[in-house]
């Protein structure tokens, strides 16, 4: 099954590259929409599928050649007309302080030349870890032992407990060395209240591109400590108190509404996902209604082991203008959860959940 799989997984994750990694950005015009029997004071959670806009990136960009500026300036004694004081500066480190407190970052010099796979087919190594105003990257060496052409890819990425998956698929050739980085936006790892993951764990897929119904030469799952071991932090996860309705939890998984709102795209819905089995879940929605006419997100979330995600199910602006729903009041879903690997397993849940929607 997941060899059938391959050519579709990379040709999606391609689409979602080129597109700008994930379609749905934070949204200028989003207004907030309040479930009812919850408590709608909690600040909204950082959306799992949010990137960063390029309004945000210029914002960051110009901010970083200003402090450079400021720094040469610093160096060779020279001002000029409009540059800041030393009460202005202290105002913005207290600011950038204050926008990243609830950020952790770990201790210790970093990775470096660490070698996390050497067999008779491939050497994978990771040679650094560094952050820029995107992220946190990884920068790789690839080397192919064989005479094929080698695809390398990881999948089912955590990151501090927390799905993440980064876009990572590069060929080598035969007999080739490569390097190459492995890049996680800020906005995921915000996601796990960090600024830099201090737990790593992915599974290392390589196959033969010339051939991809043949089995994979490594599909093994590795974790790594980019700081060192010590430095790890303790998965966070988000308590029932503060999340907006409880649509289910057991021994196995945990559903929680966090938010829901309208913006430019249409109706969203942001659910946090707990995996607490040894196996990749998925999550989907199916027999969807708004209003009591029948509207699909075509939404489905897959959750590594042990793992949890931040996830938007979002109810299209055309789609809900095709039903004539200017507002939606009321929403009816099933949901399914069940054992990703295994097709012919028992599912974890198949259950039909509402809530309406509060003004």
């Amino acid at each position: 099954m997941k060899k059938h799989l391959r050519l579709t997984a990379a040709l999606l994750a391609l689409l979602l590259c080129l597109t700008g990694c994930f379609p749905f950005s934070s949204f200028d015009d989003r207004s907030s929409v309040t479930l009812s029997e919850t408590d709608s004071s909690r600040p909204s959670p950082t959306q799992g599928e949010s990137s960063k806009t390029e309004s945000s990136k210029e914002t960051e960009t110009a901010e970083t050649s200003g402090e450079s500026e400021s720094s040469e300036a610093a160096e060779t004694g020279e001002t000029s007309v409009g540059e800041s004081s030393e009460n202005e500066s202290s105002t913005q480190e207290s600011s950038s302080q204050e926008s990243s407190e609830n950020l952790t970052t770990p201790t210790g010099e970093g990775i470096t030349d660490y070698v996390v796979l050497d067999n008779e087919y491939v050497t994978f190594t990771i040679k650094s870890g560094y952050s820029d105003l995107f992220g946190y990257n990884l920068k790789v060496t690839l080397e192919n032992k064989t005479d094929k052409n080698l695809n390398f890819t990881w999948a089912d990425t955590v990151i501090d407990g927390y799905s993440c998956d980064p876009f990572f698929y590069s060929t080598v050739a035969a007999g080739k060395k490569a390097n190459d980085e492995i890049n996680f936006y800020s906005e995921d790892l915000k996601e796990a209240g960090v600024s830099a993951p201090s737990v790593l764990t992915f599974t290392l897929h390589v196959f033969d591109d010339d051939d991809w119904s043949a089995d994979y030469l490594v599909d093994e799952r590795f974790t790594v400590y980019p700081f060192g071991e010590a430095a790890a932090k303790e998965p966070k996860d988000i308590p029932a108190e503060e999340a907006q309705k409880v649509l289910y939890e057991d021994s196995n998984i945990r559903i929680y509404v966090l938010d829901a709102y309208t913006d430019s795209y249409g109706f969203n819905v942001s659910l946090y996902l707990v995996n607490y089995t040894d196996s990749t879940l998925m999550f989907s929605i199916n027999n969807a209604s708004v209003n009591g006419f029948m509207v699909e997100p075509f939404w489905s979330d897959s959750v590594p082991a042990s793992a949890r995600d931040i996830s938007t199910v979002t109810w299209y602006k055309s789609d809900l203008e095709e039903n004539d729903i200017a507002t939606v009041e009321d929403v009816e879903f099933t949901l399914r959860v069940y054992n990703y690997d295994d097709w012919f397993a028992d599912d974890l849940l198949d259950q039909t959940f509402s809530f309406t929607v509060g003004e």
